[in-house]
């Protein structure tokens, strides 16, 4: 995960306190891919299994860990 600015593209690493690139633009945060495929994801759709009845934790995979 890294902090990427939206009008120069320059990035920051996601674990630096940051509100604004160098020049006062806005930041946007890129997430690593995840291995997870469209199968498993929709696999869990309608599920009454706890905590995947929630959609969120249906794409839980793609959550950013810290």
């Amino acid at each position: 995960m890294k902090l990427r600015s939206i009008l120069s593209g320059e990035t920051y690493p996601a674990d630096e306190l940051r509100m604004s690139d160098s020049a006062g633009g806005l930041l946007e945060v890129e997430l690593d891919p995840v291995p997870v495929s469209r199968e498993t994801l929709d696999g869990r759709l309608g599920t009454l299994d706890h905590p995947l009845r929630s959609g969120v934790w249906r794409y839980r995979e793609l959550m950013p860990s810290f």
